[in-house]
């Protein structure tokens, strides 16, 4: 699932173009998107491929909806979703997901369910509402474990340890991040590398550094060792990270720059301005002004080449700070101000908002303008408050969310168990059905044995012999009858166990004769054509008759099991 590496793009676009059966079309244009993706998720995007994939993921699924290919469909906008999310407009591929949620009330397989969750999650994740990724990650591995999916498993668990990291639930962040590694680490999974980044970052919430940088050294041994040099840059700037909030910024600066090798190295540009920010900002707390200035520099002209706003908007601010170190207040304020138009007018920047008004205010203070930077505290104190307030709200949605989500876990273990119960109870129910069955199917057996033996010494010349023999006759003729009483007995322990199924094969097929129920009730207990006949007092031939005769009435065709058939009913 999703792993496309060796698939040549060019010559599917090509099949896609050719392709005249209409299912056939779909799924190529599913492949296709799903290679695109997979080659803009690692180094530089390019966006335009992934506008392309989007648009044969459209089609796709409008050629799925008009050929009622539900899954198909499903899949398609699963699809459109990853590569929208890939170009950064998560909350435009949440939308798209919900609109496909009418497909899952459809007979949908576990593998799309599955893919759909993860799918939603990713974009949650990446969106902030980690409550809700998490949310979504458990019934997404939930439905992979139901498929055997273990590489997906894996990727869930990763993912619930990075969600439960951001909310600051470290123990159960550093609990999925092992269970990630106990699974890739017997496998080799590729992605085991990447597991190690997270171990550390686990370790380094935990304020445990020596532990953390041991497992960004085996992060970095397993991407050299496989191969798998792009993915260096991580290694570097976690490890640069560590370094520099334990004061050794000139080791930060070292690892800093591995990374930035790494980077061009390869030509990718995707990470560069913030990595090139980080650089800037390790100057600055070096005091080498000159040189944070000149990356700063650096940083924004890349940004700018992207379209990147929020990281404009962002390294204005951090430039604007230096600038009011150096003294030169214009230039600040003239950043900050252009930094506060775009955080004003972008949803959910407060807490850059508020930044920059604290320091519009430390500028108009410098100046002497102390009604204006009492003006400009007061906004950055209101908000404050409402990022505060935000907060506050945020927790307690996500408590809630935690809660819920744990109430619902409880829940379906309760059911869990209690359904194993039940199954267990109706077993063994079943089993005790079976067993009176079959007991009176032998009592029979040989109650008709001694009938025809008594039968045969009856009709012997002796008088004293033939009278015995009636009154032994007219015993097990007695005995017989009792079979009856045991034969009422045997149908209510089957209601029991399966209320009304009698009525229910009657009204679906009224043209079954009582006799004929009682074989379909001895089928159903999978007893064998010679038990039914001795129940019943007949032959195993006469049963075999009846069989047929139930098979006409029923419309079975030759190759339909009887007995599965009264199984279902």
């Amino acid at each position: 699932m999703f792993t496309y590496q060796h698939t040549n793009i060019d010559e599917l676009r090509e099949q896609v173009r050719k392709a005249k059966h209409v299912r056939k079309k779909i799924e190529l244009s599913i492949t296709l998107c799903n290679a695109i993706i997979e080659r803009n998720t690692h180094g530089n995007r390019v966006y335009a491929e992934l506008l392309e994939a989007i648009d044969f993921a459209k089609n796709g699924a409008t050629l799925a909806s008009q050929h009622n290919f539900a899954d198909l469909e499903l899949e398609c906008i699963i699809a459109q979703a990853r590569c929208i999310g890939n170009c950064n407009n998560f909350a435009e591929a949440i939308s798209t997901l919900e609109s496909a949620q009418q497909l899952l009330h459809t007979t949908t397989p576990t593998r799309l369910l599955a893919q759909w969750h993860y799918t939603v999650a990713n974009q949650l994740y990446f969106l902030g509402e980690y409550s809700k990724a998490i949310h979504h990650y458990t019934d997404a591995m939930r439905y992979f474990t139901e498929v055997n999916n273990t590489e997906y498993i894996e990727y869930c668990c990763s993912n619930l340890g990075a969600s439960y990291r951001e909310i600051n639930e470290y123990s159960k962040a550093f609990q999925y991040h092992a269970d990630a590694i106990a699974m890739a680490q017997p496998r080799n999974s590729p992605q085991l590398g990447g597991y190690y980044v997270h171990m550390a970052a686990d370790y380094f919430m935990l304020a445990n550094e020596p532990k953390a940088f041991e497992y960004l050294n085996l992060a970095e041994d397993f991407f050299i060792k496989h191969q798998q040099e792009q993915a260096l840059p991580r290694v570097y700037i976690n490890r640069a990270a560590g370094l520099s909030h334990a004061g050794k910024n000139y080791e930060a600066l070292q690892s800093y720059f591995k990374a930035l090798d790494v980077l061009n190295k390869f030509d990718i540009h995707d990470n560069k301005p913030r990595l090139l920010a980080q650089v800037a900002r390790t100057y600055e707390k070096l005091q080498d002004y000159d040189s944070s200035l000149l990356y700063f520099n650096e940083s924004m002209m890349l940004a700018e080449q992207r379209g990147d706003k929020t990281l404009i908007a962002t390294i204005q601010e951090y430039v604007a700070t230096l600038y009011i170190k150096l003294n030169k207040l214009d230039e600040a304020e003239r950043l900050l101000k252009a930094a506060l138009y775009f955080f004003l007018h972008t949803e959910g920047k407060f807490s850059s908002t508020a930044q920059v008004y604290k320091h519009l205010s430390e500028i108009a203070q410098q100046r002497g303008k102390y009604k204006t930077a009492l003006e400009y505290y007061q906004k950055y104190h209101e908000i404050l408050e409402i990022v505060r307030e935000h907060e506050r709200a945020q927790a307690n949605k996500e408590a809630q969310h935690r809660l819920e989500v744990e109430r619902a876990a409880r829940e379906r273990e309760e059911l869990k168990i209690k359904a194993a119960e039940l199954e267990r109870s109706l077993e063994m129910k079943q089993g005790e059905l079976t067993s009176l069955a079959i007991a009176l199917s032998q009592k029979n057996e040989l109650i008709e044995k001694l009938r025809i033996k008594v039968k045969e010494l009856s009709e012997s010349k002796q008088a004293s012999k033939q009278d015995g023999c009636k009154t032994m006759i007219h015993e097990i003729e007695v005995l017989r009858q009792s079979s009856e009483e045991q034969w009422t007995t045997l149908q209510k322990q089957f209601e029991s166990i399966d209320s009304g199924y009698q009525n229910r094969l009657l009204h679906q097929y009224p043209a079954l004769t009582q006799y004929e129920i009682k074989v379909c009730l001895l089928m159903k207990l999978n007893l064998s054509t010679k038990d039914i006949a001795s129940i019943l007092w007949t032959s195993p031939r006469t049963v075999e008759t009846q069989r047929y005769s139930i098979r006409k009435k029923l419309n079975l065709n030759k190759d339909e099991n009887l007995y599965s058939f009264l199984v279902k009913v």
